[in-house]
């Protein structure tokens, strides 16, 4: 009875958020299931897409999620992915703690989609830093957890 009364609670306070007008019928389905709940929970819930990070402390935007970088498992070094959905020149700008930046400029056609920036050179733990700039946009990269 507690789980049913949680249950119902729950999709409540769901449909409020969610902007359901207390003078619209709830279709009646006769059980509410935790499963139910659980589902409509995960709709409301962001996409990494639709969660906007702050500027880095120069004002740079975050780019997008698919815009990632760290370690190359095949030799240590740095592994960039730029996705392009259009013909644009990409710099990809790696910031060092040491201080020495790498740079690497390619032209994307506009169905190459992903590309792969490869850094050696540059151990993935020395990296404090990467910029991504095309000819419309500057932004800065996050490190991708799954290398990190």
């Amino acid at each position: 009875m507690c789980v049913r009364v949680a249950a119902m609670c729950a999709v409540a306070l769901l449909l409020a958020g969610c902007g359901h007008r207390a003078d619209e019928p709830v279709p009646a389905t006769g059980k509410t299931t935790i499963a139910a709940v659980a589902a409509a929970d995960a709709a409301a819930r962001p996409t990494p897409a639709e969660v906007l990070l702050p500027p880095d402390r120069e004002g740079n935007p975050a780019c997008p999620p698919t815009d990632a970088w760290g370690r190359d498992v095949s030799d240590g070094g740095t592994l960039v992915t730029v996705w392009s959905d259009h013909a644009d020149v990409v710099t990809v700008l790696v910031r060092t703690k040491s201080g020495v930046d790498r740079a690497k400029t390619e032209r994307i056609g506009p169905h190459d989609g992903l590309r792969l920036f490869e850094f050696p050179d540059v151990a993935a733990e020395t990296v404090s830093g990467v910029l991504i700039l095309t000819n419309t946009r500057r932004c800065y990269s996050m490190m991708d957890p799954a290398t990190g």
